[in-house]
């Protein structure tokens, strides 16, 4: 009988083996879960992980417009505070607000920097995003191994997904620079409002309201836009939605600015409608400095 038992227990310790070490040698490969559809964010998301990050005093999040736009090395040398870029590209409001959720207790920072442009407000959120924010935060701090296992991934979909992941080079605080190139900019006008907008704004409402129940103060920037393809009615609508946004984030104690100024940025200083250049984004970043100071102390 006990030798029987012995036996089990060894055939399922083999067996077990034989489904984790292939996926552990996977991550030591930076063959990396697959836990959303972003594998843009999946990938930034191990590396914080393995970064083992504790507090962090300033926090960027958001869509490419964080991502992109905020200069990592002149956050970090002008405020001399601990500071990481979560942001990830694609990222609506409601999907924001999803991830700081599972942010802030990891994290605990004092400020959460949100840099945003229309397009954060005219889809519907990322549902694949739970996978990662419901997640027990233990798991995401110390085991992210186990994500292969929760959102179950083939080992032949895990490679074929790190095979075609756009490539980008990080810097040491989550940032990156757009890559410009003349042919992928199709002048391409985001639709702006749509059926998704109010709700963005139920989000950012209720993200305002957390942050600042948590004794977080947001700071909400507004991006810039390219002017040449803004007419008169669209004009309008983006008025009409710094003024909301700027209604929101005051209503909860946060700091709104605005850099929509197309007298600054004109049509050579950006990579498409929405992305400014590498020109561009540095002088936006010495902007943002400029009006951070004497908020963040």
């Amino acid at each position: 009988m006990k030798r029987s038992v012995k036996k089990f227990i060894l055939q399922t310790g083999l067996l077990l083996a034989g489904i984790v070490i292939p996926f552990w040698v996977l991550f030591k490969l930076d063959y990396l879960p697959v836990i959303t559809s972003s594998s843009m964010f999946d990938t930034k998301m191990m590396i914080a992980q393995k970064k083992q990050m504790g507090q962090i005093d300033l926090l960027a999040v958001g869509s490419s417009m964080t991502f992109y736009q905020l200069n990592s090395q002149l956050m970090v040398n002008t405020f001399h505070r601990s500071y990481y870029n979560l942001a990830s590209w694609g990222l609506q409001m409601g999907d924001i607000k999803l991830l700081l959720g599972a942010f802030i207790p990891q994290y605990r920072p004092h400020y959460v920097i949100i840099c945003s442009s229309v397009g954060d407000f005219s889809r519907s959120p990322n549902a694949s995003y739970h996978n990662f924010a419901d997640a027990p935060l233990f798991m995401r701090r110390h085991m992210p191994e186990l994500f292969y296992f929760k959102n179950f991934s083939s080992i032949r979909h895990i490679i074929r997904t790190k095979k075609d992941a756009y490539p980008i080079v990080f810097d040491a605080w989550g940032g990156a620079q757009i890559k410009v190139d003349p042919r992928n900019d199709l002048h391409i006008k985001l639709p702006f409002p749509t059926v998704y907008t109010p709700a963005a704004y139920r989000s950012l409402d209720s993200l305002a309201g957390m942050l600042a129940l948590n004794n977080i103060k947001l700071i909400f920037i507004e991006t810039p836009i390219r002017q040449s393809e803004i007419d008169a009615a669209t004009k309008q609508h983006y008025q009409q939605h710094f003024a909301r946004c700027s209604d929101i984030v005051t209503r909860h104690s946060g700091t709104y600015l605005n850099y929509y100024n197309p007298s600054v940025f004109t049509d050579s200083l950006f990579a498409d409608n929405y992305h400014l250049n590498h020109k561009g984004a540095t002088i936006f970043s010495a902007m943002v400095v400029r009006g951070l100071k004497g908020i963040v102390r």
